[in-house]
């Protein structure tokens, strides 16, 4: 989609009579984009949404882009139409093309053989561990995209305590791992009986426990805790804002 100084204003105001019409609440939005239900309000107000966050919310709520750009036919696509949308156009970047039939992907040099990996719109915080052992969960789409290779899934991130590097609402790619194969100074996603969380894995000096330590220190303490109350745990392998 093509997004200028002439047809922002207009396509924004499409963009917020859709997600009125689809009851899509600015926090929801705020989640989609990674930012506060005040900020996803004050961009629409101001007319300030980018391309990229545009693209984000019509692939969330299915708008049809020529009603977006035109105000012509309908405003939203079929279920149809917006599966497959999902199965053919994924967005990677300017040097990329998904080629479904062949499932890979090529540049100006390279080709690379791309698995899907699946997509569940459910917060890690959410219990995404419970999500993965039901074999009958369906994921939202399937997303084709290098970035994404190795990973068993992809889902939205959660809380502050990694910003700046990961921000609430950034899709993280995630791989099972064991608490007794860790790569000491990288992020996992940790779960416990009481809580789950997001932050670097580092060694700590009782060989019993691992010590977290978030990315924002300023809001937010280093921590250790006992290897036998990981109950599951996730190698980040991939961030990524507004790709999905």
């Amino acid at each position: 989609m093509i997004l200028n100084s002439k047809n922002r204003e207009a396509i924004v105001e499409r963009l917020d009579l859709a997600r009125r019409n689809r009851r899509f609440s600015y926090e929801k939005v705020g989640k989609l984009f990674g930012i506060t239900q005040a900020g996803a309000n004050n961009a629409f107000k101001r007319k300030s949404l980018n391309e990229n966050k545009v693209n984000l919310l019509v692939n969330a709520l299915g708008v049809n882009e020529e009603w977006l750009l035109s105000g012509n036919g309908e405003m939203f696509l079929t279920e149809v139409q917006v599966d497959d949308k999902k199965r053919k156009t994924f967005p990677l970047s300017d040097n990329y093309q998904v080629i479904e039939e062949m499932n890979t992907v090529h540049d100006n040099k390279h080709q690379y053989d791309v698995k899907g990996v699946p997509f569940f719109d459910v917060e890690f915080k959410a219990g995404f561990d419970l999500l993965m052992e039901n074999a009958k969960t369906t994921p939202e789409y399937i997303i084709y995209d290098p970035i994404y290779k190795g990973c068993d899934a992809v889902v939205p991130a959660f809380g502050g305590s990694m910003m700046p590097v990961i921000y609430s609402g950034d899709k993280i790619g995630i791989k099972q791992t064991s608490i007794d194969n860790l790569l000491y100074g990288e992020i996992y996603a940790i779960i416990t009986e009481d809580w789950r969380t997001i932050k670097y894995v580092r060694k700590s000096t009782d060989d019993s426990k691992i010590r977290l330590i978030p990315e924002n220190l300023t809001d937010y303490d280093k921590q250790d805790i006992e290897k036998s109350k990981v109950l599951n745990i996730f190698l980040i392998k991939a961030i990524s804002r507004g790709r999905c």
